[in-house]
């Protein structure tokens, strides 16, 4: 997301989507290694 307008929808979109594949691999590392406590 180099150089994209954070007004644009798209770039808001592509964001989003990032976050989203970022976030699936750290649960799922957390969850490999138990270090999620609650």
């Amino acid at each position: 997301i180099h150089g994209g307008a954070m007004g644009s929808a798209f770039t808001q979109v592509l964001a989003n989507i990032y976050m989203l594949e970022w976030e699936q691999d750290l649960i799922q590392h957390q969850l490999k290694h138990k270090e999620i406590y609650g």
